[in-house]
């Protein structure tokens, strides 16, 4: 079987990097990686595949300032060039193979040259699907007087595309699943993967002290609600407790972080650099909260329940499926900053309930391995590949 991978971006480190080097090891198990894409990836990964290409094209990042980057924001745009010229170039590039995997928002000139040259495709979809995303978060640019388009009708036009063209496509919840079964997706060609987690690196461990501290993690932008949790934060009065914020600042979360800012305190810790850091930082706290509008998965809420820390999700988070509401966790409508409020104070005011939930966020992530997840690709790729 000859697999070929691509992936705009680098394979190996941090946050959706983490997570596409588990995905392409799934095909370097099977002995099947053929073709290599990726901006950038190390050499013990590239020895595994019969070619390796590194592609050079613009970053999302190199596009964040200046005048023009500003207008390219306020059209939605960014992401959606920064793409372009790397999947031109994987298009160009690519052979004739069994099975070619790539993510549906940077992969859709690329996706149809493999198909043309005789590949099944895999088209993998983090999110829900492209239009629910728009439609949601121009919602909520309007809430908070955001002056950018969510996602450009271009940008989407393109990820639906490649989703069509696909033959089989990866979604990682049910919450994800059902956006496609609403858009008139079959479910034949769609296949629910949930992401896996580390269960050594993330693991309960002794707390440094006894402060009652909440955690949102993952990129701090008004698509994963953190400004609702600023809200139930600001309606909350406890004593012997902090507010953690940890990872990058989107340019959009500056609108509701101007409000609060003077209003509340709390602690923003920025992002991080290694996975041992990031698992430190759980076994610091007593709850985590994770209020997403829109969240495909979310692999800080399986990070969360290995650490022994009981998560607050909201109803749009597709790692809602590995919560027991009551049990390991609650699950809160969106928006809700009442519901999050509740949830906050009802474990801050229960110790004995907040360790027995504790115990059972370990046990619900002890199943959720990186080796089922892979299991899971391989028998996809065996399917595809017969």
């Amino acid at each position: 079987m000859r697999i070929a991978f691509s992936y705009a971006g680098k394979i190996a480190g941090l946050g959706q990097s983490y997570i596409v080097n588990k995905t392409v090891m799934a095909s370097v198990i099977i002995k099947s990686l053929y073709q290599l894409f990726a901006r950038d990836f190390n050499v013990d990964l590239a020895e595994k595949a019969k070619e390796a290409v590194k592609i050079k094209s613009i970053n999302e990042f190199e596009l964040a300032h200046g005048l023009l980057a500003r207008l390219l924001k306020r059209l939605g745009l960014t992401y959606y060039l920064s793409n372009i010229s790397y999947d031109n170039k994987v298009a160009k590039r690519v052979k004739p193979c069994d099975i070619f995997h790539a993510f549906a928002s940077q992969s859709t000139k690329s996706i149809l040259q493999a198909k043309k040259l005789g590949a099944r495709v895999i088209a993998d979809n983090p999110n829900t699907h492209p239009e629910n995303i728009r439609n949601i978060l121009a919602e909520e640019y309007r809430i908070w007087k955001v002056p950018y388009l969510a996602y450009s009708k271009i940008a989407v036009g393109r990820r639906v595309r490649a989703l069509e063209a696909a033959d089989i496509i990866l979604v990682l919840s049910k919450l994800s699943f059902q956006s496609f079964i609403d858009r008139g997706y079959s479910k034949e060609k769609l296949r629910r993967v949930p992401y896996g987690v580390d269960t050594e690196l993330f693991r309960p461990r002794v707390r440094n002290d006894d402060k009652f501290r909440v955690l949102f993690v993952g990129q701090i932008c008004l698509r994963k609600g953190f400004q609702y949790l600023l809200e139930a934060w600001r309606m909350l009065k406890l004593k012997n407790v902090e507010l953690v914020l940890a990872g990058n600042i989107n340019p959009d979360a500056l609108y509701a972080l101007c409000k609060y800012e003077r209003k509340i305190d709390f602690k923003i810790l920025g992002p991080f650099y290694r996975m041992e850091d990031i698992a430190k930082v759980y076994n610091q706290v007593s709850v985590a909260v994770f209020p997403s509008i829109e969240e495909g998965f979310g692999m800080v809420v399986t990070e969360a329940l290995a650490s022994g820390i009981p998560v607050v999700v909201s109803e749009n988070v597709g790692a809602k499926d590995l919560i027991n509401d009551g049990e390991n966790g609650f699950i809160v409508p969106i928006r809700d900053a009442k519901a999050i409020k509740d949830s906050i104070a009802y474990l801050y005011e229960d110790e004995k309930k907040r360790k027995d939930m504790s115990r059972k966020a370990r046990v619900k992530a002890e199943s959720q391995t990186w080796q089922r997840y892979q299991d899971k690709l391989i028998g996809i790729y065996r399917e595809l590949g017969q």
